[in-house]
């Protein structure tokens, strides 16, 4: 699973940004994978932001996603069910570090929402990666860092969620390995 965010910008008229949701998710991109970790969908769902309603222009140039492309899909409290449904408890969200993990948590606290209907469990592929490319203790390594090094075809661009998801599923499948950890977020909800 992966997430894109769009945030506060000051576009000339001051920084408005909300204290209660500095990152509002505008895309989720998940690849769904069985007991056996063999890939069996794929999810997109995109998020008209509402918080922050004009995109930031860092974001919409990393992501390619625009005002005028988003105003057209649903806002999160539209598609929580969608979300809900696709990470059920029970499920493990491969993620590419925690932090993904927190601001699905952040929205969902932010919208209100039951987030005991969203698992909590997740791995940490990142770290995963790291040990496996025998990066040292405390050194992170990049999504697209690991895919060159890992030799995974990356023929689309990063920074969409649901390539960026297809991308951690590829390096997952290449540096899994038995025993590893299953990490439990703590909600503060």
């Amino acid at each position: 699973m992966d997430l894109e965010f769009n945030q506060a910008f000051d576009f000339g008229g001051g920084m408005n940004e909300n204290e209660n949701l500095r990152f509002e998710i505008i895309q989720l991109g998940a690849v769904i994978m069985d007991e056996r970790f063999e890939a069996t969908g794929r999810r997109n769902i995109l998020v008209k932001p509402t918080v922050y309603p004009r995109m930031h222009p860092v974001v919409r140039d990393m992501t390619g996603l625009t005002n005028a492309f988003l105003d057209r899909m649903p806002p999160f409290p539209q598609v929580f069910e969608e979300i809900a449904a696709l990470l059920a408890p029970g499920n493990v969200m491969c993620t590419w570090g925690g932090s993904d993990v927190r601001l699905l948590f952040d929205n969902i606290r932010f919208y209100g929402f039951d987030a005991s209907l969203v698992t909590n469990a997740y791995i940490n592929v990142q770290l995963l990666a790291s040990q496996y490319l025998n990066h040292g203790a405390g050194r992170q390594i990049g999504l697209r860092s690991a895919v060159e090094e890992l030799g995974v075809d990356a023929a689309e661009p990063f920074h969409n969620a649901l390539n960026d998801a297809f991308y951690t599923s590829k390096v997952f499948e290449i540096v899994r390995r038995e025993g590893m950890e299953i990490r439990t977020y703590v909600k503060n909800i």
